[in-house]
């Protein structure tokens, strides 16, 4: 009995090591053992030695060999692939939408339909007008400065104008204004180029003749002022009425008067330096030549002297 009973243990060692040898080269040869839809009955697949399909057996116990299903249903990454050295999904290229635009903001890929969004676009306004339209720069993204609006008209007369940062326009400067209260030295004007004032043309108030004074300008009216006259008088009426050089304002000598009455007889004749008038000279005595004879013409008798002079020349103290 012991003998059988060995027997019978080594017989059933050595089937299961048959067993085992068979279930490996089955392992090896097909993929798997799947029931049959209609009638519940096994068919085996062989394996095609690709880890990137299954082995399927249809409801008709045909055996086919579909493809691995790797989409992960998201067509933004990609479309995925089986390695089939392993049979593991190997992530697809990722859809690319950047279109290299900085400014137009960061385009996504839709993973519902595997189309690009546009971005939201970089908005580059400061909210001043003055300083002139920012845009952005494609290539990195940034906001650059626009060309500030120019407001200057080239005249500095009209005052500094400016920009008004709330609707960009440009608001008037403050005029210059050049008056100096005095309007004898003439209208003052600015000068267009720098804004400084410029001094106008003096009122002229000569007139040309120095005799009557020095005309001078009325800074508060502008209007002329009549000079003071030259007085040439040196109180002595008897060297003539002395009159001024209306060129140079100079006094110049009058005509002295003349009291000569020619008539020796009856003295010199001079001038009142208080009237202006003559006063009658001192008769002198006169000798007259009467045929050869002196005749004295006595200087209390001036009828006489004259007539003496009438017939010759009468001196004093002197025979004729």
């Amino acid at each position: 009995m012991f003998v059988p009973l060995v027997l019978l243990k080594l017989v059933i060692i050595l089937f299961s090591i048959l067993f085992s040898i068979e279930v490996a080269l089955s392992a090896h040869t097909y993929s798997r053992y799947i029931h049959d839809v209609n009638d519940g009955k096994k068919c085996k697949c062989p394996d095609d030695g690709n880890l990137c399909t299954d082995e399927i057996c249809t409801p008709e116990k045909i055996c086919t060999h579909p493809p691995k299903p790797c989409n992960n249903g998201n067509p933004c990454d990609g479309i995925e692939t089986c390695n089939p050295a392993t049979g593991v999904c190997i992530a697809g290229t990722p859809k690319v939408c950047d279109n290299g635009n900085l400014c137009d903001g960061i385009e996504t890929c839709n993973p519902a339909t595997g189309g690009c969004i546009a971005g939201t676009p970089k908005v580059c306004d400061n909210g001043n007008p003055c300083d002139g339209v920012e845009y952005c720069n494609p290539t990195n993204g940034v906001c650059n400065a626009g060309n500030p609006i120019v407001c200057s008209n080239g005249n500095a007369c009209d005052g500094i104008e400016t920009c008004n940062t709330a609707t960009g326009g440009c608001i008037p400067g403050t005029l210059v204004v050049c008056p100096n209260s005095n309007v004898c030295d003439g209208v003052e004007y600015c000068n267009p180029t720098n804004g400084g004032c410029n001094a106008g043309t003096p009122i002229v108030c000569s007139n040309g003749n120095a005799c009557d004074g020095i005309e001078t300008c009325n800074t508060a009216t502008g209007t002329c002022v009549a000079g003071t006259p030259v007085v040439c008088t040196n109180s002595n009426p008897c060297d003539g009425l002395e009159y001024c050089n209306p060129t140079n304002g100079g006094c110049n000598a009058g005509t002295p008067i003349v009291c000569d009455n020619t008539d020796p007889c009856d003295g010199v004749e001079t001038c009142n330096t208080a009237t202006g008038g003559c006063i009658p000279g001192t008769p002198v005595d006169c000798y007259c030549n009467n045929n050869g004879v002196p005749i004295l013409c006595p200087s209390s008798n001036p009828n006489s002297c004259h007539v003496c002079y009438s017939g010759g020349v009468c001196s004093v103290a002197s025979s004729c």
